[in-house]
C-alpha cells in the first residue's frame, strides 16, 4: 500500500472514533475507606500518593486489611510492590482521556 494510501485509511480510522473516550468516574460511598475504594479498582491502574510524598502507579491486584498488591509498576516494569494502606494518603484515578 502506498503511504498516501495509508495516511487516507487512518484519517479515515480516525475520523470515526470520538474526541474523547469515556472512563469511569471516582465513585465514593459514604462508608468507604482506602481499601474499599481499591477493591472497586482491582484490575485497573491507579496511582497512590503516600504520605511520605511518592507516587507509585500500578495495576491493582489485591487488596487485604493492611496492603494492597500493585503490579505493572510505571517506570519499574519488572517489579511489583505491597504497599501499607495505613501509608496511602490520595488515590488518584484517571477519569477522562482528554
Amino acid at each position: 500500500m502506498r503511504p498516501s494510501a495509508r495516511a487516507a485509511v487512518l484519517a479515515a480510522l480516525l475520523a470515526g472514533l470520538p474526541a474523547s473516550l469515556p472512563a469511569d468516574p471516582l465513585a465514593i460511598d459514604a462508608g468507604d475507606d482506602v481499601g474499599t475504594l481499591l477493591n472497586k479498582y482491582q484490575g485497573k491502574r491507579v496511582t497512590l500518593r503516600l504520605v511520605s510524598g511518592e507516587e507509585l502507579t500500578g495495576t491493582v491486584r489485591l487488596v487485604s486489611a493492611r496492603l494492597v498488591h500493585l503490579s505493572e509498576l510505571a517506570s519499574r516494569e519488572f517489579y511489583d510492590a505491597a504497599v501499607v494502606t495505613g501509608s496511602i494518603a490520595a488515590v488518584i484515578v484517571r477519569t477522562r482521556t482528554q
